[in-house]
C-alpha cells in the first residue's frame, strides 16, 4: 500500500525494499495518534492531523525515528512544525523532470514551455500542487536558516519565479527588504531560481528552475518561457562553465575562453545538444 502511494516521491537513499518494509504493520497510540511502523523505516501519518489538537507535541514524545507525513496536511505544517519537530521529519522533495525526459516521455514542446516538469502538475494541471511545492521548499529554507518572517520570503519567492528573466534591480524595486540578497541567495541554493549575468547591463538576471512556477502568475509571453527553457537547460548541460547572454545570446565560457553562443530560440530548445 505505502509503496505504491509514496515510492515516486521518496529520495533513492530511502529504498522501498521488502528487506525495510514488512508485511506486518504494527500500530500503537501516541495521545490519539495512531502510528504505523513499518519495519526498520519509518512512521506513516494519516492525512487527519490537523484534527488533533498539539498533534506535533504528543508525537514528538514517541520514539526517535524518522517519519513520513502527507501531503494533505502541509498546511498544519507552520511554526510549531518547524521548532517542536526540527529534524524529526523526512522532507518529501520534489524534483521536476528535465527537457530531454519530458520529450522523451511526452514528446511536446509546446506543452512543456507551459506545464514544466514537475509530474505531479503535468499529470494534473493543478496550480495547488505548484504553490505547494514552493510553499514547502521556502518553509525548509526558513527552517535551515531560522528564518522568522515566512511570508516575506515566500511573497519574494512566488514574484520571482513568475516573471523569469527579470533583473536583481526590478525585484529590488519591487520589494523593500533588508536582508534581500541573502534570500535570494537562500533561494538559489534551493534551486528554486538560478542567476545568469547579462553583459549588456552589467547585473544578473533569475529565470525560474521549472517553466511550470509561471503558471502561478498571469500568462506570460511565449519567447520569455522559451528563454526560460533554453536558460534551463544550458546552466544544466554546462554546469560546470560560466554563462552571461548579451540580448538574444546566451554566451559559455571556461575560465575567460569563450566556449560557444547559444542562440535563444524555440530551435535551440528542440535540437538534440546545444
Amino acid at each position: 500500500m505505502i509503496k505504491n502511494i509514496f515510492e515516486k516521491f521518496i529520495n533513492p537513499e530511502y529504498s522501498f525494499s521488502n528487506k525495510i518494509i514488512q508485511k506486518e504493520v504494527n500500530k500503537e497510540q501516541k495521545g490519539n495518534i495512531y502510528i504505523e511502523e513499518y519495519g526498520k523505516f519509518s512512521y506513516f501519518l494519516p492525512g487527519t492531523l490537523n484534527k488533533i489538537d498539539s498533534w506535533e507535541t504528543k508525537l514528538k514524545t514517541s520514539k526517535n525515528r524518522g517519519m513520513l507525513y502527507t501531503g494533505s496536511s502541509y498546511t498544519v505544517m507552520g511554526k510549531k512544525f518547524q521548532f517542536k519537530l526540527n529534524e524529526r521529519h523526512v522532507d518529501i522533495e520534489k524534483i521536476p523532470i528535465l527537457y530531454n525526459e519530458y520529450i522523451n516521455k511526452y514528446g511536446d514542446v509546446n506543452s512543456y514551455l507551459y506545464t514544466g516538469g514537475f509530474t505531479e502538475y503535468i499529470e494534473t494541471e493543478d496550480k495547488n500542487v505548484l504553490y505547494s511545492i514552493l510553499y514547502s521548499s521556502v518553509q525548509r529554507i526558513c527552517i535551515k536558516y531560522n528564518i522568522k518572517n515566512f511570508n516575506e520570503l515566500f511573497d519574494l519567492s512566488l514574484y520571482m519565479v513568475k516573471n523569469p528573466g527579470i533583473s536583481i534591480n526590478s525585484v529590488k524595486k519591487s520589494f523593500n527588504i533588508k536582508n534581500i540578497d541573502l534570500y535570494i541567495e537562500y533561494l538559489e541554493k534551493a534551486d528554486i531560481i538560478f542567476k545568469i549575468n547579462d553583459i549588456n547591463d552589467n547585473s544578473m538576471i533569475f529565470y525560474t528552475v521549472d517553466n511550470g512556477f509561471t503558471n502561478l502568475g498571469n500568462l506570460i509571453d511565449k519567447n520569455r518561457l522559451i528563454e526560460n527553457a533554453v536558460a534551463k537547460r544550458v546552466v544544466t548541460e554546462y554546469e560546470n562553465y560560466s554563462i552571461s547572454k548579451d540580448k538574444d545570446t546566451f554566451i559559455v565560457e571556461k575560465g575567460r575562453k569563450e566556449v560557444k553562443r547559444i542562440k535563444i530560440d524555440i530551435d535551440t530548445l528542440t535540437g538534440n545538444s546545444i
